[in-house]
């Protein structure tokens, strides 16, 4: 009896030892988590592949990814900001980036950038890198790895046939000519956008831009679109897109078209030209293979004339932000995270979820085998250095043309401008109304947010 009780106090003791070992083991490991919206399945399966590489190499390093869609992003993260419940990093476009600067809430990582990039060579295409998230001071408040720009996607086959040259479009008449004699409704149409109410926010900015306009001072961020040139500008944007929506270059029923409508349709054999973001080819290596072949990309023409093209692209990019912690080691561990993810090769894999419509920031990484031999990718190698050479030198974030600011932000989820346009090209609006709407909309948005709109928050006292 006395052996049967010694036995079972070794036991406990054993049990006791080994679940003490456990507790100390998951002591030692520092659990950070990010938040995204990137939530496709592709997305996910290279955020795990990374993560699992990650974990082998730094076992007392725990990465959990959280997924949060763009609908549901500002509120799920006020919520957190308020409970103080937040992540460790996050990783997200432009506008949600400023927004958590001005929030306070994220740290500058000007430091690792150097680490990133000592020699200042890596981030070096356009203002939608790494210049867009640094403020006066010198601190940068996010790091971006991918670019991607709304750019005019066509056909090659379709402009061979009519023995149209890429090359020879320069204007917005070259583009319109181009798509009236190639199209035939109602199977195929000129041109393909999204002008949903958020995506026709995105088509004004974009048109505006290749326009050579631009909203907001690139030196001081002052609002410019009350200034007659400027104004002149929105105005034939919108005036083109008008005209071709009433004369069936646009399909009918566009105005509920979102992303995944145009670049379905270009799958599908149903348009000639698309202003979009490069998704048609991730959209049609899905869903119809075949039409990779007949698909290439060029500079937006430039408005009425081509004395400036290539004119100014929309552009976006996507970025990593730290967020603030008392836990010296959360900081720590997301640092390491991130030494570990802007590797060259470890940006290039990220790029392989969207292929083409991701682009690597790094220049280190667009020479990465990663890059070159995923198969997307080696399809549309000279479409990409094209893109390099030529469109994301003019690439802008709207709102960002002088950096960072709140405004940036929050026009993402202000949709206004998308009603604008929709009033515009598919009501009864007039051109005037549009303009003079838009106009007291903006002012009234930067009141309520206060913008210093008239001289811009980064003029020089």
């Amino acid at each position: 009896m006395r052996k049967l009780y010694l036995l079972m106090i070794l036991v406990i003791t054993i049990m006791f030892l080994f679940l003490m070992g456990n507790v100390q083991a998951k002591e030692g490991i520092t659990t950070i988590s990010f938040w995204t919206p990137l939530t496709t399945q592709a997305d996910k399966e290279i955020h795990s592949k990374l993560i699992k590489e990650f974990e082998e190499k730094h076992p007392d390093i725990k990465v959990v990814p959280e997924y949060v869609s763009h609908q549901d992003w500002f509120l799920r993260w006020m919520t957190a900001i308020e409970s103080e419940q937040m992540p460790e990093l996050a990783l997200l476009d432009p506008p949600k980036a400023v927004w958590l600067y001005e929030k306070g809430v994220s740290l500058p990582v000007e430091d690792l950038v150097h680490e990133i990039d000592p020699h200042k060579t890596e981030f070096a295409y356009s203002k939608t890198d790494i210049l867009s998230f640094q403020t006066p001071d010198g601190h940068i408040w996010a790091i971006p790895y991918v670019f991607n720009v709304n750019a005019i996607w066509y056909r090659k086959d379709l402009l061979a046939k009519a023995g149209i040259s890429p090359d020879s479009i320069k204007t917005w008449d070259d583009l319109y000519s181009a798509a009236e004699k190639i199209s035939s409704p109602p199977d195929l149409y000129g041109i393909g956008m999204a002008l949903v109410r958020d995506g026709a926010q995105q088509m004004l900015f974009a048109w505006t831009q290749s326009n050579n306009g631009d909203f907001f001072n690139p030196e001081t961020g002052a609002y410019q679109f009350d200034e007659p040139e400027t104004r002149k500008k929105v105005k034939e944007a919108l005036e083109f897109l008008k005209k071709l929506y009433d004369n069936e270059i646009l399909p009918p029923g566009i105005s509920s078209w979102q992303w995944g409508d145009y670049r379905l349709a270009m799958a599908k054999d149903k348009l000639v030209f698309t202003s979009s973001w490069g998704g048609d080819i991730g959209v049609a290596r899905d869903q119809n293979p075949l039409m990779l072949d007949n698909l290439s990309v060029m500079a937006h023409p430039s408005g009425p004339s081509a004395d400036s093209y290539p004119p100014y692209h929309y552009a976006g990019c996507w970025n990593w932000v730290i967020i603030k912690n008392d836990d010296k080691d959360k900081i720590d561990a997301a640092k390491e995270w991130l030494r570990f993810f802007f590797k060259p090769d470890n940006v290039a894999l990220a790029t392989t979820s969207r292929p083409v419509y991701n682009l690597p920031v790094l220049k280190s990484a667009l020479t990465s085998p990663v890059f070159l031999q995923d198969p997307t990718t080696k399809m549309f190698l000279k479409e990409i250095q094209y893109l390099y050479e030529e469109v994301l030198p003019t690439g802008r974030q709207i709102g960002m043309e002088a950096g960072p600011t709140t405004m940036a932000g929050l026009l993402s989820s202000a949709l206004f401008p998308g009603d604008a346009v929709q009033n515009y090209l598919f009501g009864d609006w007039d051109i005037d109304k549009t303009l003079d709407w838009l106009d007291s909309k903006f002012k009234e948005f930067f009141n309520d947010i206060g913008y210093p709109y008239e001289k811009g928050p980064f003029a020089k006292e």
